[in-house]
């Protein structure tokens, strides 16, 4: 089911398709979950479509970052490039926005991520270096100073019981060409670090200081995924050894298991043309 979409770069969309519940469909409805993931076949079914003629002129999609839904079925959508939160109901029907841009308190600058937890809105702005949380009437409550001097925030994620899960990435400065570090934190409600709970090195960005200071993907590099299951466990899967681990955010890793394979051959063509396509990335 997909509740939230979180991405780690921006999506230019002129049109927004959400699915606020995605049917599986069996052969026969008796059959368990289990049953169906093997063997049966999903079919996703759109339930509410939302573009931009949904706003009938009042607002836009410009920049989608992230989406949220509340429990009765709000659906907030993070515009980066607004600077705005969009706020429909359940149905699709446009409820307004939220924030503008700025810096004071209920506007955004660079709002990056959104996530719904215990009745208020928490939004993450890259550009302000905070978190601004907003009651359940969508009013300004207060924000939160975020610290990326440990590492740049990539993702952050609500658990079942109000705290929340941050994932960081750092980079060695003093070697550019060593391996980044990627962590997964525990905060509180109120984002007070309590601790980290994963951490693995990755190698998904080159940067570089000539003739720009940027930092390149790398297209073929393993990475760190990870959700939370609605009982609160943590699942994080590593790619580079098909690799999963269950976690629980209070005791640590539970349980664990991989899946031997062999990794599909990467030539020197697909090299070439893979890095030729992201090498000319610069600031502008």
């Amino acid at each position: 089911p997909m509740n939230k979409m979180n991405l780690s770069a921006a999506i230019s969309l002129t049109s927004f398709l959400v699915a606020g519940t995605l049917v599986a469909a069996a052969t026969s409805q008796e059959k368990n979950l289990v049953e169906i993931y093997r063997t049966g076949k999903l079919r996703f079914v759109p339930e509410v479509t939302i573009t931009d003629e949904s706003m009938a002129g009042k607002a836009f999609f410009s920049s989608l970052m992230d989406i949220a839904l509340d429990e009765q079925g709000n659906l907030y959508v993070c515009d980066i490039k607004e600077s705005n939160i969009k706020k429909f109901d359940a149905t699709g029907s446009f409820l307004g926005t939220i924030g503008r841009r700025g810096q004071g308190p209920g506007e955004f600058q660079g709002p990056w991520e959104v996530e719904w937890s215990k009745g208020g809105l928490y939004v993450l702005e890259l550009a302000n270096m905070r978190i601004s949380i907003l009651d359940g009437n969508d009013n300004f409550a207060k924000s939160v100073r975020v610290d990326m001097s440990g590492g740049t925030w990539r993702k952050m994620q609500a658990l079942p019981d109000g705290r929340f899960l941050v994932q960081k990435e750092k980079v060695n400065r003093e070697d550019l060409n060593a391996p980044q570090e990627m962590f997964i934190d525990l905060y509180s409600a109120d984002f007070e670090f309590i601790k980290t709970i994963y951490r693995h090195e990755i190698r998904k960005n080159k940067y570089i200081t000539e003739p720009l200071n940027i930092n390149v993907p790398q297209p073929f590099a393993a990475s760190v995924f990870w959700e939370v299951s609605p009982a609160g466990k943590v699942i994080i899967g590593y790619s580079g050894k098909y690799e999963f681990e269950i976690h629980d955010q209070d005791k640590g890793k539970t349980s664990s298991f991989f899946h031997p394979y062999k990794p599909v051959e990467v030539t020197a063509k697909d090299k070439e043309f893979h890095f030729n396509m992201v090498t000319p990335v610069s600031r502008t």
